[in-house]
């Protein structure tokens, strides 16, 4: 099989997960759930991607398994998409958010990756992902993530902290203003508003 071949090949497999997304349901996930041990990466995405536009509570346990994807693009699609099932089920079970064992799991899973992940863009990810889930959960990982070595995830974090309005975090995004470049320190600077507000 050629390279052509191939790309048809990868392109056909992830229209079909798009299609099982669209169908909707419990037989789409069930249907995705394959899908996940493709070879092509492209297509693991496209599985997280939907699984993530289904916004089925049940996902929590397969899009944090996809956060140990050797490719970062899955692992990225992986912490958004759990950002945004944590902030959906939030909205629709605010009584029984904090307590879900999985909304629990999904958080301390990416606070882990958060530190352990070498590539910059699931870090990104992470951080942006983390606003999506309690302060008291995601506040002291989001302060540490303010070091990162990557300007990327410092800026994230703050965007993420100014979101969850940390006030432990006002002190370090402070002292980091001097030191940043104009766009991280305007970035910086909404953060520590939206903190003091």
């Amino acid at each position: 099989m050629n390279n052509t071949d191939e790309d048809k090949s990868w392109k056909v497999r992830a229209a079909e997960v798009r299609s099982l997304e669209s169908a909707g349901g419990e037989k789409a996930l069930a249907g995705m759930l394959p899908f996940l041990r493709d070879k092509t990466w492209q297509v693991r995405r496209s599985v997280v991607e939907s699984l993530g536009n289904l916004k089925d509570p049940g996902s929590f346990s397969v899009l944090m398994g996809c956060l140990e994807d050797e490719f970062w693009q899955v692992r990225q699609a992986a912490a958004f998409a759990l950002g945004y099932l944590s902030s959906e089920f939030m909205k629709t079970s605010p009584s029984e958010y904090l307590h879900d064992p999985g909304v629990v799991l999904a958080g301390e899973k990416l606070i882990d990756r958060l530190k352990n992940d070498t590539d910059w863009h699931a870090r990104q990810a992470i951080a942006f992902a983390l606003r999506h889930f309690d302060r008291e959960m995601s506040g002291a990982p989001l302060i540490d993530a303010l070091k990162d070595p990557d300007w990327h995830i410092q800026c994230t974090a703050a965007e993420s902290l100014g979101e969850l309005g940390e006030v432990m975090a006002l002190k370090p995004i402070e002292n980091m203003m001097s030191a940043a470049d104009p766009m991280a320190r305007r970035i910086f600077r909404i953060a520590v508003e939206k903190i003091r507000k």
